[in-house]
């Protein structure tokens, strides 16, 4: 049994021993990286792309926002939203 890993954004990885695991449900593998899978997101009319100036430095940083439930989201809460799911 493969002991994936889930990063914050949803993707989640497999350490490299051996050769790749198979595609877990619900993810693509990347192309670029055979241990490392992202979540399958579909289309969602809640969710939209928007940007702040970043407290740290200069530089734009750009989340995705939930206007249904009005907060940040990841790849992976939206996934598991009932809504992204269609």
């Amino acid at each position: 049994m493969t002991d994936f890993r889930r990063l914050p954004t949803g993707e989640m990885f497999a350490p490299r021993r051996g050769k790749p695991p198979d595609v877990p449900l619900g993810y693509d593998r990347d192309s670029g990286d055979p241990f490392v899978f992202h979540p399958i997101v579909y289309t969602c009319e809640h969710r939209e792309e928007q940007k702040e100036n970043c407290k740290n430095c200069s530089g734009t940083v750009y989340f995705k926002y939930c206007n249904k439930n009005r907060v940040r989201v990841t790849k992976g809460q939206c996934k598991d939203c009932q809504d992204g799911i269609r």
